[in-house]
């Protein structure tokens, strides 16, 4: 029904599923279990206006606002200084590129590229995904071959309104990213690499500690599938330099 009526994407009815079947199971357990027969068909519209009438009272009450830092680690068998070039400008991402993945089963909109205006602090990356989704990241730690860190904004002019439910759209009343940085640590005398993607990410709705939850497994699965795109880039280029030196 919310996707019929175009109350919700998507992805709300995947997060909000759990929920509604547990409770509409419930529901329907006690109501089932009562002896007054006669009375149901007066309770069952009476249940049914319930959401249209506590609606405008939630949202008189202010959300709450919580912060949420997302880590993702993996280790790439390349020099930090083969991963680098490759962290911070992403060249356009191909399908095959790309593996299944949560956010991508539910309806969020697949990452493309990430260019950079220029090396240092104060360089500009504007990270593009599908469907118009775009975001300005500016660079404010520039460590070549150690760190990368950066603010986020959500281009959310940019964006057209099928891509994204106003309940998930970055940048808006109840989600944003905020921040996001690369960290390369060396493993075996620096012939491999830990690549470690941090993001922190705002919530403001009145079921934050569920949010939550949902809002770390969709980041740790964008995350990871943009680490696997490097990972299999840089052990790519290495397998081929290793190749010609033999």
């Amino acid at each position: 029904t919310l996707l019929l009526t175009g109350w919700e994407g998507a992805i709300c009815v995947a997060m909000a599923s759990p929920v509604l079947f547990l409770f509409a199971s419930i529901g329907g357990s006690v109501f089932g279990a009562r002896d007054d027969a006669p009375r149901r068909g007066h309770t069952l519209p009476a249940v049914l206006l319930f959401p249209f009438v506590l609606s405008p009272l939630e949202n008189r009450i202010p959300e709450p606002e919580r912060r949420i830092e997302t880590v993702t680690t993996i280790d790439i068998d390349a020099t930090p200084a083969a991963v680098w070039p490759l962290v911070a400008s992403v060249d356009t991402i191909r399908p095959e590129e790309q593996r299944a993945a949560l956010f991508l089963a539910i309806g969020f909109p697949r990452p493309v590229a990430a260019t950079l205006s220029h090396a240092g602090a104060g360089g500009v990356r504007v990270a593009t995904f599908e469907g118009g989704l775009r975001f300005t990241e500016t660079v404010t730690a520039w460590e070549p071959g150690r760190r990368l860190r950066f603010t986020i904004r959500a281009n959310g002019d940019s964006i057209p309104p099928t891509t994204l439910d106003a309940h998930v759209r970055m940048g808006g009343r109840y989600f944003d990213v905020l921040t996001g940085e690369y960290q390369l640590v060396p493993l075996d005398g620096g012939r491999r690499t830990r690549l470690v993607l941090r993001s922190e990410h705002r919530l403001n709705t009145h079921f934050n500690p569920y949010a939550a939850w949902w809002s770390d497994r969709i980041m740790q699965s964008i995350q990871g599938s943009i680490q696997q795109v490097h990972k299999q880039r840089a052990e790519r280029g290495t397998r081929d330099m290793r190749a010609a030196h033999r």
